[in-house]
């Protein structure tokens, strides 16, 4: 895979926090070495671990900023976690409430 193919895959994935691991793992190159592609071709790649830790307080934020109509991107980059684990979250939120209705 070409550093050009890597760039755009990562571009084009739904889930780019999880995309560097997967694009190590297609090209056996290290992490490192894909970051190293990625932030050459401008994206900011976060060094770390997101914040996944989950409130009140963030799932309200969550919750309302849906009912807005932000996106996950949006919501994950106010909150310092993946779109992903929004997106997960969320769903989980929607199940609680839907439970408490019966």
């Amino acid at each position: 895979m070409t550093d050009e193919e890597i760039i755009e895959s990562f571009r084009r994935a739904k889930f780019p926090a999880k995309q560097v691991g997967i694009l190590s793992e297609l090209t056996l190159r290290s992490k490192a070495d894909i970051i190293e592609v990625l932030e050459g071709a401008g994206f900011d790649i976060p060094s770390g671990r997101v914040n996944s830790s989950w409130n009140k307080e963030r799932d309200a934020f969550l919750v309302k900023a849906r009912a807005e109509g932000k996106t996950y991107e949006e919501i994950a980059r106010e909150l310092g976690n993946s779109a992903e684990n929004c997106y997960s979250r969320y769903r989980q939120l929607k199940r609680k409430l839907k439970g408490a209705d019966r």
